[in-house]
């Protein structure tokens, strides 16, 4: 954990300015950010020591990001396959 800690929270403004880059809204990026490092600590025994950690963490934003939003992608396209299924209401003049 310590480990961790000290490879991990000196990126935190670079990965917080990243994040904010990417989802282009800054709560989402402090959402981005908190999954980031919660995914990245419970993988951190995969980390192989002497490998570039930064390279690491900024990929598991990046695919916490794409991951993210092909989700949204998939919810908005139900949304709207399910509004198609509502009955179409009929102008009268």
């Amino acid at each position: 954990m310590v480990r961790f800690e000290e490879l991990a929270m000196p990126l935190f403004d670079s990965l917080y300015n990243f994040a904010r880059w990417l989802a282009q809204n800054p709560n989402d990026a402090e959402d981005l950010v908190q999954e980031t490092y919660l995914k990245a600590l419970r993988g951190f025994a995969s980390f192989e020591p002497g490998t570039n950690f930064r390279r690491w963490i900024f990929r598991i934003l990046r695919n916490t990001f794409l991951g993210s939003c092909s989700k949204l992608e998939r919810r908005m396209t139900q949304a709207m396959d399910s509004e198609e299924d509502l009955p179409v209401a009929s102008a009268t003049s």
